[in-house]
């Protein structure tokens, strides 16, 4: 149905336009592949004169396709332009696995700063209890050190009061020592 005809636009666009392909045969300047393409075009690195874009085309397909467009002059012995080859390239599931790939990238990144702030909470949480324990531990250690102290000091008086002094040195020596 299209060849031998103008009609190569509605395989891609809902509206008559030129494609690449009739943008490097008409010579056209670049300021009209920028106005056709909006940027998502580029010079080709590999082919003298010729442009690759990668767009989305709404209309081809149930969801639309991706499609990577590569547009090259073709030429005589002297140089001169007597066509253009179009190869077109679908790159949709490439696409679709892109966007996945962001999609999940964003969520981890949003897991990740939920988990930062969580082992945030749960440092200053565990730092709190420690402080917590080292004061009790000190209060604990200040009434046992009080306890003994008093506990020598009836353990000695009971020592000099008594007939068995050696008894009262002994349980001096296992309470303090």
């Amino acid at each position: 149905e299209m060849v031998g005809t103008k009609k190569q636009w509605r395989a891609f666009y809902p509206e008559e336009r030129p494609v690449m392909a009739d943008l490097i045969v008409d010579g056209a300047a670049e300021e009209e592949m920028a106005r056709l393409y909006d940027g998502r075009y580029k010079k080709s690195s590999f082919v003298e004169g010729a442009y690759e874009v990668e767009d989305f085309f709404p209309d081809m397909g149930e969801k639309g396709r991706w499609l990577f467009c590569t547009g090259a002059p073709l030429r005589d012995h002297e140089g001169n332009i007597t066509g253009a080859i179009e190869t077109l390239l679908d790159i949709t599931e490439r696409k679709q696995t892109e966007e996945a790939l962001i999609k999940a990238e964003k969520e981890i990144r949003g897991y990740s700063k939920k988990l930062e702030r969580e082992v945030g909470k749960r440092t200053r949480e565990l730092d709190r209890a420690l402080y917590d324990t080292e004061e009790a531990r000190d209060k604990i250690d200040g009434i046992l050190k009080s306890f003994q102290f008093n506990y020598f000091l009836k353990v000695t008086n009971v020592a000099e009061t008594s007939h068995h002094s050696a008894f009262g040195l002994r349980l001096q020596r296992s309470l303090c020592c």
